[in-house]
This record gives structure tokens, sequence and C-alpha cells, in this order.
């Protein structure tokens, strides 16, 4: 059920805004009483923003945790009740507000029902802003996948560093994002090391995971990073479903080729005063497993992440370089495999980062934990 399907008629009665930066951040929190503003000062907290008698925001603005906030005025916006499997296109589904870099979808109240999925591809990141509650009993989908293929909303955006390609058939290095992807396995017939990850980088807007690097030589492809999505509630947000981030595993190289890097987690960002996680919910960002690189005719790729508490397994094949597993909970990705004739092994991709404001505990499967 689509019950927002007249969102678009009411774009007035919200508006996004987005902060330039200033001596306030998500990673450097204003003192307690003073509320980072959508300029990234601090400030005292606005008044006018608040709870009316039928549990829903006032006329203000909230979020700005990652540098984006949602304003909303009178009348406030339709319900957004997700009944049944709803894709995004976040370049151009009518949903989202217009322009902007990211894909603004806001209502008086969201829920997602068990069973339903809400999917989201594109290249801008999904942000969700409720003027009360956001309920999540079934699932919010922006990871990427190889199988069917889909590249969650705001992957591997610009400014991403997958290493060079090189002319030798080492393999990728896996994508990096809140946590270091794997290292490209050496081509050890010539004693050629694989490349190194770029390094980790703290979420301070809404983006996604970088994408795993190519294996050398006509290599295998490097696995796209996981997507991104940032739930904004005035009152609470309540998951007792899942939440999936994650990276996809890069290609196993061809006969004789080296394995793709995987890409890494994107992003989850929860922004409500009250945040709570269900004990059976799934909220996770992990890295996607490295691409072997066989020296036959088998190809080996790197899995999806399919769980917060297991990592995504590296390609394996019978005659071939092992490619690395994905990060995932405080575990490091691993890095790719040397191999010979048929070159390295593409390394696993780096977890994503999962930010909550203010700063909350979570239950359930959580992964990476909350930075």
């Amino acid at each position: 059920m689509r019950a927002l399907a007249g969102l678009a008629a009411l774009a007035g009665c919200y508006a996004p805004h987005y902060a330039g930066g200033s001596p306030c951040s998500a990673d450097q929190p204003c003192p307690s009483g003073l509320t980072c503003s959508a300029e990234h000062s601090c400030e005292a907290i606005d008044a006018s923003v608040g709870i009316g008698s039928d549990g829903m925001a006032m006329p203000g603005c909230i979020g700005s945790g990652l540098g984006v906030d949602v304003c909303f005025s009178s009348p406030l916006p339709q319900v957004l009740d997700v009944s049944s499997s709803l894709a995004i296109d976040t370049d151009s589904d009518p949903l989202c507000a217009p322009g902007g870099p990211s894909c603004v979808i806001a209502a008086s109240a969201v829920t997602i029902t068990g069973g339903a999925t809400l999917s989201a591809t594109g290249a801008r990141p999904l942000v969700i802003a409720s003027a009360s509650t956001i309920e999540v009993d079934g699932a919010i989908d922006v990871a990427s996948h190889r199988a069917p293929a889909a590249v969650g909303a705001g992957a591997d955006p610009v400014g991403c560093v997958s290493g060079t390609i090189s002319v030798a058939p080492v393999g990728g290095a896996g994508g990096s994002f809140g946590s270091q992807g794997g290292a490209g396995g050496a081509f050890s017939l010539d004693g050629i090391p694989g490349p190194k990850a770029a390094p980790a980088v703290i979420a301070t807007t809404v983006r996604g995971g970088c994408p795993g690097g190519a294996g050398g030589d006509t290599g295998g492809a490097g696995g796209h990073g996981g997507g991104a999505v940032y739930l904004l509630a005035a009152r609470s947000i309540s998951i007792t479903g899942t939440i999936d981030a994650s990276g996809e595993g890069g290609t196993g190289g061809a006969a004789e080729g080296a394995g793709g890097g995987g890409g890494a987690g994107g992003l989850i960002g929860l922004d409500a005063p009250i945040v709570t996680t269900g004990p059976g919910a799934e909220v996770y960002a992990n890295g996607g497993g490295g691409g072997a690189a066989p020296e036959s005719k088998e190809t080996a790729n790197g899995a999806d992440p399919t769980s917060p508490t297991t990592a995504a397994a590296g390609g394996k094949a019978s005659d071939a370089a092992t490619g690395g597993d994905g990060a995932f909970g405080t575990t490091d990705a691993i890095d790719g495999g040397a191999g010979e004739l048929g070159g390295g092994a593409g390394g696993g991709g780096g977890a994503g980062a999962i930010r909550v404001f203010p700063p909350q505990a979570l239950a359930g499967a959580v992964s990476p934990p909350p930075s």
C-alpha cells in the first residue's frame, strides 16, 4: 500500500535543509542543552519544535545529525504505510522532494509492516522523515546485491578511492568506509604485492560505501559499496525488523584472472529522541567478500552479506587463491590470498557505519557497532 501517493501535491508541507559545515557536527556534538543547528552551530533548543497532543511534530525542524534536517509546516504530509513491498528509484521517484543531494520523503507517520520491504536504488541516498514515529517491522534494503543485481541508493559516491587497476594480475583491494577494506592478493609468481585499501573515514554526511577495486590485468570487477538510509523522527524510531545497507561481493577472475575486491558497507543513520531495536532486529552494513582468482575456467565470486553476525565469505575455488572475507561487527576485512598462475584474489570489503542521534544503546544484532 502506498498511502503517500499524493505527497507530491503536498510539497509545501515540508522542506529538507542541508547544512554547510560549522563548529559542531555528528562527531563534535554540542554540550548538553544545546543542539547542532542546520548551519552546524551550537544553538539553544528551539522550543517551537515539539510534540502536539496527537503525537505529531508541531511545525518546526527535525534532524541535522548528518548534515540534513527536515522542516514541517501545516498541514502535515500524509502517512507512509508500506504494507506491501515498495521499490524506490531515488533519482526519479515522485515521492522524493525535488532537488537536493538526497531523496527526502517526509510523512506524518511511517510504518513498514512485517513481510513488506522498502528497497531503494539510485545515485541519491534515501532520507525518510516522520513528524511523529517510524516503525520498521518489515525491512528497509539499500544494500548492493549480486543476484538479483541491485546497487543501493547512494552507493559508490564521488570521491571514493578504489586504487589503480594494475597491469599485473594482483587482486583488487576491498572498498573502505567505516573500516578499511582488505588488501588485494599478491601475484606471487613474480613477487608483485597487491594494492592496499583506502583508509577508513568518519561518516558525517549521508553517503554510501565505496566499491572494491577491480582485479588487475582484466580481472574480476569490484563489488559495489552499500547504499545509505537516514531515518528522522520527531518522536521515536522502533525497529523490530531488518535494515540492510551492506556492500556487494567482488567478482571472481576468469581463467588465470585476478579477483575483484568486495564493496564496503554503507550507512544507516537513526535520528530521534527515542530509538529502540527489538531483540529480533537486524541492522547491518557489512562488507562484501572478495572474489577468488582461479587458475582454470572456474570462477568464484565473493558472497554478499546476508546476516549481521557472520562474514560474507570470500570466493573459493578448487585451484584458486581465496578471496578475503568482508568485515562485520568489530571483525576487520580479510586480505585476498596470493596466487601464481591465476594471480591474486580480492580483499574483503570494509564495514559501513551506523550513526545514532542522540547516542543510544541498541539491542538486537547491530553491525558494525554504532559510532
